[in-house]
């Protein structure tokens, strides 16, 4: 009896194999629509793990464009900042100028005033010659730049180069 079990031990065994083969084929049959939605499931879930990573990469890209605009932004801002005081400096430098200039033509109106004087008074006690030739080409000067017209300013800043042009024309002889 015993050999007889031995015998019969291995198509015992390969019937329970081909039994569970079988029951293993039927599982695979009966949930192949469950495996397919898992499948389905995992591919969905890949290709939005894939979309989240292509999301961050273009997040970070995005950081770094905004942190290099944030960059040329202050850079900008230091130009102008630059540029502003550069200005300032420059007009009050003008005004300086201006001025100086203002002094320097005060200066000399009082001095053109009093040679004018001087060669006026010498013409009248009777000094002729170089005092009266000197004294018709300074009152022709003074007709001639008592009719020139006014230059009038091209742009803001030429206001003052106008004013200064009125000036000049007034007090020159």
């Amino acid at each position: 009896m015993i050999e007889f079990v031995d015998k019969v031990k291995p198509f015992i065994e390969m019937i329970a194999w081909v039994g569970t083969l079988i029951t293993v084929i039927t599982l695979l049959i009966v949930n192949r629509t469950k495996i397919k939605n898992w499948q389905d499931n995992r591919r969905e879930r890949s290709r939005k793990l894939d979309d989240l990573i292509s999301n961050a990469t273009e997040l970070q890209e995005t950081h770094k464009m905004l942190a290099e605009l944030i960059e040329a932004a202050t850079r900008t801002t230091e130009s102008v900042t630059t540029l502003a005081k550069t200005v300032e400096e420059t007009i009050a430098h003008n005004k300086r100028q201006d001025a100086e200039l203002e002094r320097s033509r005060n200066q000399r109106r009082v001095h053109d005033i009093a040679l004018f004087a001087l060669v006026d008074t010498a013409a009248q006690n009777g000094h002729d010659g170089a005092i009266t030739e000197a004294r018709k080409v300074m009152l022709e000067h003074l007709q001639e730049v008592a009719h020139e017209p006014v230059i009038a300013p091209s742009w803001p800043f030429c206001a003052a180069a106008s004013t200064r042009a009125n000036r000049a024309i007034s007090c020159t002889l």
